[in-house]
């Protein structure tokens, strides 16, 4: 079956970049770009549903994105949520002022578990220093291996193969490179010289890298960590780019400032301001957002892509797989699109498994860095108790096993998740705080995330086996400091856990830059070939933001402004 009409641009998916594609090819927000009419403009969904990973599910849960990164007016999705029509800036929940994950110091917003018990005030604030000083150490050896890079073109391996996992070993093993590393090594306990409590926290302070990344520290690369700081510095003037109403106020020179600060080494990847959550789900508000009235009708939903022909040079032929509403395929001849510009926004693992729908095939550096760009793996446990048993002082709990000389992993049971585990307790905290908003918030919920490792083992896994594993490792973790655990699976009623690496149209949570993985990468995977006709979009072409729904916009509208030069 053919469709005879020749749009003007096909786009493949209808997550965030997708629908942001559409948006600006159809309501372009410069006024001098002519729109497209909306009638050639087609994107094709493999799914029954919009928003790709950004999911909100009929209660209200995230099981997509869920973290708006940065509060401030230069990040693309407040930009979108505040704009009018939408939801007050109230709607949107602040977590922590900063980034909690990488700087735990600067943003104690954590309630900690250790063995059974709350660590005392004096080990927090000593595997705060000592985790501090062995970043250091890391971001050192990781600069030096850079500049030695660039001193002498016969070197090659500047940290992209060498892991954090091996690199932290090495600190350990007090096997330094020759180069002047101050006194942060020299400042480094011996691991058998501290007490068990700070050992296990300075592995959760780790385990927050991996939760950041999306990746278990040994698929980490040392490269990441060049020049990065964890030193404790007040860059409150960061966070200030929080208050919405104050930045409206600025002067243009203060404006100017503030958007400088985007640059900000402890940004990390984010915008200024708070790290934040959307009450009534992100994946709701922002896919509501994007789908403007003009693109709502341009959506084939079951549509999986099987070929994308670009011999000719002027038409591209797209061929397609159509399902029913349930996901079977229907017995009916595969439909067949034709348009001048195509923008694949296809996530990069999914390329992995199906670039060769392409044809030609795509140029080499593509495919070397589809080869080498990690999809991450990040599952989430969604648990509802019959009542809130657990401390709500905090939006997140930390929970770790005692460390043991020989004995870190966990023994004798059925799915390994490892010996720590990050909760996320925002559901009971809404209530506390008196942040409840009618229907929404204070239910006695925990979200516990799996990352690397971890998320690994629990795939393919049911639900009830990966929350049997939680559930054992939280009582491990907090009785007998918190007497509700005792009997936490008569008191666990329903568990849900979310399936990216498992989903089709995902395999994968979000990109991540693994070992072996290159600026130059994500520059291929984003540039476009076929003379420019066919454009690559989503989170993974944003070397700056990459993995993010900020970075999925912001490719969006690069795709869409790439379509709008070829076609003029």
């Amino acid at each position: 079956m053919a469709d005879f009409i020749v749009y003007d641009a096909i786009i493949i998916g209808a997550g965030a970049a997708g629908l942001q594609c559409a948006n600006d090819l159809i309501n372009p927000p410069n006024p001098n770009i002519k729109p497209l009419d909306p009638s050639k403009v087609l994107i094709l969904e493999g799914r029954n549903r919009l928003g790709g990973r950004l999911y909100t599910d009929e209660q209200g849960d995230d099981l997509g994105a869920k973290y708006i990164h940065g509060t401030s007016r230069f990040n693309p999705v407040m930009k979108l949520l505040t704009a009018s029509p939408g939801p007050l800036r109230h709607d949107v929940i602040d977590i922590a002022f900063g980034n909690p994950w990488l700087f735990p110091r600067q943003h104690m917003r954590t309630s900690y578990f250790v063995g059974g018990m709350p660590p005392t005030l004096d080990n927090v604030n000593l595997s705060y220093i000592q985790y501090e000083n062995l970043m250091r150490s890391v971001g050192m050896i990781s600069q030096a291996g850079r500049d030695s890079m660039h001193e002498d073109e016969n070197t090659v391996d500047d940290g992209s193969r060498i892991s954090l996992k091996d690199t932290l070993e090495m600190i350990r093993k007090e096997v330094k490179p020759n180069l002047n590393l101050k006194d942060s090594a020299a400042s480094i306990l011996k691991a058998t010289t501290l007490p068990g409590e700070v050992r296990s926290l300075i592995r959760v302070h780790l385990h927050n890298q991996e939760l950041w990344h999306g990746m278990s520290i040994g698929e980490l690369q040392l490269g990441e960590f060049s020049g990065v700081t964890v030193d404790n510095d007040d860059y409150s003037d960061v966070v200030d780019g929080n208050n919405h109403e104050e930045a409206r106020s600025r002067s243009k020179s203060e404006s100017i400032a503030l958007e400088d600060m985007c640059e900000h080494p402890q940004l990390c990847g984010d915008f200024p301001g708070a790290h934040a959550i959307m009450a009534g789900g992100l994946g709701n508000a922002l896919t509501q957002k994007l789908l403007v009235e003009n693109a709502q009708t341009r959506v084939k939903f079951n549509h999986r892509v099987v070929s994308v022909d670009y011999n000719d040079d002027t038409i591209i032929s797209v061929r397609c797989e159509e399902d029913d509403k349930d996901g079977y395929p229907l017995n009916v001849s595969d439909p067949i699109y034709k348009c001048k510009t195509i923008v694949s926004t296809i996530p990069v693992g999914v390329l992995k498994k199906m670039s060769g729908i392409f044809h030609p095939p795509l140029p080499l550096p593509k495919l070397k860095a589809i080869d080498g760009i990690y999809p991450g793996s990040y599952k989430k446990v969604i648990l509802t108790f019959d009542s809130v048993f657990w401390p709500t002082t905090q939006p997140f709990i930390s929970l770790a096993r005692i460390t043991h000389p020989s004995k870190t992993k966990m023994e004798n049971k059925p799915l390994n998740i490892g010996d720590k585990l990050f909760l996320e307790n925002f559901h009971a905290q809404y209530e506390f705080n008196g942040k409840k908003k009618e229907g929404e918030g204070g239910a006695a919920k925990l979200v516990a995330l799996l990352v690397g490792a971890a998320a690994d083992n629990a795939s393919g896994r049911t639900d009830e086996e990966v929350r049997d594993a939680v559930l054992l490792l939280m009582k491990m973790c907090m009785w007998p400091s918190v007497q509700g655990v005792k009997n936490i699976e008569e008191r666990c009623i329903d568990v849900k856990t979310t399936k990216w690496e498992e989903d089709e149209f995902s395999l994968g949570a979000y990109s991540c830059f693994g070992l072996g993985s290159t600026w130059d990468m994500i520059d291929a995977l984003g540039e476009s070939c076929g003379k420019g006709r066919v454009v690559f979009g989503g989170e993974g072409t944003d070397g700056e933001y990459q993995g993010s729904v900020h970075g999925a916009l912001r490719s969006g509208a690069r795709c869409a402004e790439e379509v709008q030069i070829q076609l003029k």
